[in-house]
C-alpha cells in the first residue's frame, strides 16, 4: 500500500466520523472533511451520508498532491504535513513548515532562509529533503502548532472546549511511521 493511503487512513481513524458541532469553526464535518471541503470539491449530498471512500479522494486531491507533500522523502515529515493541513490548512501548514525550517537552520547552514509563502516550492522542498534531523523538524512544527490552538482558545473562549482534543490528537500523539520506503 502506498504511504499516502497509509496517511489518510490514520486522519480518518483520528477524525472520526460524522459530527455537527455548532462551536467548531469547522462546521459540519465527516471523516475531517468540512461541508466547504466537500462542496468545493463536487460532493453535494448530506455530510452525513459522506462516503470514507469520498473523504480519501478529497484528501489525496486536496491534501495530499495540491499541496506536493508527495514530494517530501521523509515519512514522518510527510505525515505531519498531511495532518496540520487537516486541521489548519494546507497553505498553514507549509507555513509552519517554512518558519521551523528557518528556526532550523542555524548561522544559515542549510542555506539563506525561507520566504514564508505557504507554497512548497523549490527551495523549500530542497531545505526540507536535505535535512538531516526530520524529527527535529516534526517536534518544533507541533510546537508552533501548540501555540497556535492557544491563541485560539485565548481570543475565542468558546474553542476552549477543543484545546486537550488538539493537543492530544495534533501535538503529542505522534504517529510513528518508519522512515524505510513504503515502497519500493
Amino acid at each position: 500500500m502506498a504511504r499516502e493511503h497509509l496517511f489518510i487512513s490514520k486522519i480518518i481513524e483520528i477524525e472520526g466520523g460524522y459530527v455537527n458541532d455548532p462551536s467548531d469553526l469547522g462546521g459540519e464535518t465527516k471523516f475531517g472533511i468540512t461541508l466547504k471541503t466537500a462542496r468545493q470539491n463536487g460532493y453535494d449530498g448530506p455530510m452525513s451520508g459522506l462516503t470514507v471512500e469520498t473523504a480519501r479522494e478529497i484528501y489525496l486531491r486536496q491534501y495530499w498532491y495540491k499541496p506536493g507533500f508527495d514530494k517530501i522523502s521523509n515519512n514522518q515529515l510527510a505525515f505531519e504535513l498531511l495532518d496540520t493541513a487537516v486541521n489548519m490548512g494546507p497553505e498553514t501548514a507549509v507555513e509552519i513548515l517554512q518558519n521551523s525550517c528557518n528556526l532550523l537552520n542555524h548561522r544559515n547552514r542549510y542555506g539563506s532562509d525561507l520566504e514564508v509563502d505557504g507554497r512548497l516550492g523549490i527551495k523549500t522542498l530542497a531545505f526540507v529533503n536535505r535535512y538531516r534531523m526530520p524529527d527535529r523538524l516534526c517536534m518544533l512544527m507541533n510546537a508552533v502548532q501548540c501555540s497556535r490552538y492557544v491563541r485560539i482558545a485565548q481570543a475565542r473562549p468558546e474553542q476552549r472546549k477543543f484545546i486537550y482534543g488538539w493537543l492530544k490528537e495534533r501535538v503529542f500523539n505522534q504517529t510513528s511511521f518508519d522512515d524505510k520506503p513504503l515502497i519500493p
